[in-house]
């Protein structure tokens, strides 16, 4: 499908654009969706952008939402908004109490091609294999679970100024602090970056998490992360966690066991937890972890430059690039479970095991 609206807000599903209000049951979309959002004026109206396999926008209370389908996703947005993008539903509504129940996707979702963001604010970029935003006034309760088992990758060459990507397993963005969950979160698919940003924008900052992108909500039940990240391109700064990329809160009970690899113009931070803190202390408790954490630094090149004793022009030599692993020290839990830029004094971890291989789902 393609759009091209000038006005209003987008919402787009593969079994409906918005549900508002009410009780939402049993939905299935198996169909592949291709959806290029054409907005050729930046001179347009702000549009803001939400897709989802299922319902691009929700109100209210959704159970039984299922996503089989793949869906892919190229274009240009005009919004001070974020555009928000999922496996099942692309945003909730501020200002409401939702209920998701038995909820999963695993259709692959993929951004790709050409996108771009006008606006003359910061711009946001929220992917999530479940939910792209758990918005910042609402109240959210998640019973019975989440499970994602689809893809989630980032390619293309994309133009923003400034701004934010978060890519998470199950969420993308969590700011609801009122965030209760009942029951296990499950991602199985992997994460992959690879943003080719052109020059006339400030590349973005990025956080990349197992479960959520960035969150400020505490996780306090079990949590199951087993996908792989392989992380590249272009970015501001880089925080890559196997269960959430930039948190301020506790995580409680987590299971993650998978490998992360990042890699690009400044060094990611990355960590089997979490990628790095935000303000509050960081508390890690009885977690199980297990993978492998690995970056590649830059070895610079040489300059062309003179031989000082023939005096014969050398030629120079180009940059190389170098993988590094982190092997997991079973006593040192804190280098492995954080990013080694997370000191003490912010962030603990308390009776976490080593694990050697994927726990079951």
């Amino acid at each position: 499908a393609s759009y091209n609206k000038k006005y209003g807000w987008t919402s787009v599903g593969g079994v409906v654009g918005t549900f508002s209000g009410g009780t939402h049951t049993k939905l299935y979309n198996y169909a592949d969706m291709n959806v290029v959002l054409n907005v050729p004026n930046a001179s347009w109206n702000e549009e803001p952008f939400s897709f989802g396999g299922v319902a691009g926008y929700v109100t209210n209370v959704v159970s039984e939402i299922h996503n089989y389908g793949n869906l892919n996703f190229s274009g240009t947005v005009k919004s001070d908004e974020p555009t928000r993008i999922s496996g099942t539903i692309g945003r909730g509504s501020n200002d409401a109490t939702h209920t998701y129940t038995n909820i999963s996707n695993s259709g692959n979702i993929t951004i790709g091609g050409k996108y771009a963001m006008y606006s003359s604010a910061a711009k946001y970029l929220y992917m999530g294999g479940l939910v792209g935003a758990i918005p910042e006034t609402a109240v959210v309760t998640i019973q019975n679970g989440f499970v994602n088992s689809g893809n989630i990758s980032v390619a293309g060459e994309y133009n923003f100024n400034s701004g934010s990507v978060c890519i998470g397993g199950v969420a993308g963005d969590v700011v609801a602090e009122t965030l209760t969950i009942d029951g296990t979160i499950v991602n199985s698919g992997a994460i992959s970056y690879s943003g080719d940003w052109d020059d006339s924008g400030s590349r973005p900052a990025v956080y990349v998490g197992g479960i959520f992108g960035k969150s400020v909500a505490e996780i306090t039940t079990t949590v199951i992360n087993t996908g792989s990240f392989a992380i590249s391109g272009d970015y501001s700064t880089m925080d890559v966690g196997g269960v959430v990329g930039n948190t301020t809160k506790g995580v409680t009970g987590a299971k993650v066991y998978c490998e992360i690899e990042a890699e690009g113009q400044t060094s990611a931070k990355i960590g089997l937890i979490a990628g790095v803190e935000r303000t509050d202390t960081v508390i890690a408790s009885n977690c199980q972890v297990g993978g492998t954490l690995a970056s590649v630094v830059v070895i610079p090149g040489t300059p062309e430059h003179e031989d000082p004793n023939s005096g014969t022009l050398v030629p120079g030599t180009p940059d190389t690039y170098e993988k590094v692993s982190y092997p997991i020290d079973a006593n040192n839990w804190f280098k492995h479970i954080y990013s080694t830029e997370v000191t003490e004094d912010v962030a603990t971890a308390d009776g976490c095991s080593l694990i050697e291989s994927a726990p079951a789902i």
